[in-house]
Order: structure tokens, then C-alpha cells, then sequence
């Protein structure tokens, strides 16, 4: 089963990551949450786990201004059973230290970019 990466700065919604529309930059919220999730779903193997469908992930990433992991928070972890969730976060937490440090994020901009929350479900 395969699962769905998702990620978003904090307070934003969950939705799909469009191109950069018109008068939008490189270094636009949406353009760091692309990179990052790019960036993760290349590292992550979601468990091997039949019950995962319904278990929806939230986790928070705390970023330093290398683009280094310095911290991570489960803020959400619902659906299938307590095992499954575990396994969800732990290999979405694993893949994002994989792709850690996070490259090409603006110094300059790192009040944008240094908490990102990113989000795992099913298909």
C-alpha cells in the first residue's frame, strides 16, 4: 500500500502542491513546501502494513537555518490501531531526517520556512 506525502507550512491547509502561478517565486511558501516534500517522498517507504488505510499523520518539523532537523512534534496520529500509527510516523519521521538537511531554502527567508509540518494517508 502506498501512502500519500503531503507537506505545508504551519496553520496552512493540506491540499496538492500546483505549479508556481504567475508573479509567484522560487522562494514562495508553496515553492519550500514542493522542495521539501520532493525531497522527503524520494527517502520515505511507507510500512508494509495492511491497516494503514484511514491512519492519517500530521508530524512537525523544527528546521535550523542550514536546513538541518533540530526537532520533531507528532501533532496528529488517527485511524488504524496504535501499531500502524507508530510505524506510519516513525518511517515518515525517518525519511524526513534522510532528506535533512533541506537545500536551497533562503537564509534570508527563514522565518517562512523554519517549522514545517508535513502529513501522511492513504491513498
Amino acid at each position: 500500500m502506498q501512502l500519500r506525502l503531503i507537506a505545508a507550512l504551519c496553520l496552512a491547509t493540506f491540499f496538492a502542491f500546483p505549479a508556481l502561478a504567475e508573479g509567484e517565486t522560487k522562494t514562495s511558501p508553496k515553492m519550500y513546501m514542493a522542495m521539501m516534500r520532493d525531497a522527503i517522498e524520494r527517502n520515505w517507504t511507507p510500512p508494509d502494513v495492511a491497516p494503514a488505510r484511514g491512519v492519517r499523520i500530521k508530524v512537525r518539523l523544527l528546521l535550523d537555518r542550514d536546513g538541518a532537523i533540530t526537532g520533531t512534534q507528532t501533532l496528529e496520529a488517527t485511524g488504524g490501531d496504535t501499531v500502524t500509527r507508530e510505524a506510519v510516523i516513525a518511517s515518515l519521521i525517518r525519511a524526513a531526517r534522510l532528506s535533512s538537511p533541506f537545500s536551497g531554502f533562503p537564509k534570508e527567508n527563514y522565518e517562512a520556512w523554519k517549522v514545517m509540518d508535513i502529513g501522511a494517508f492513504p491513498d
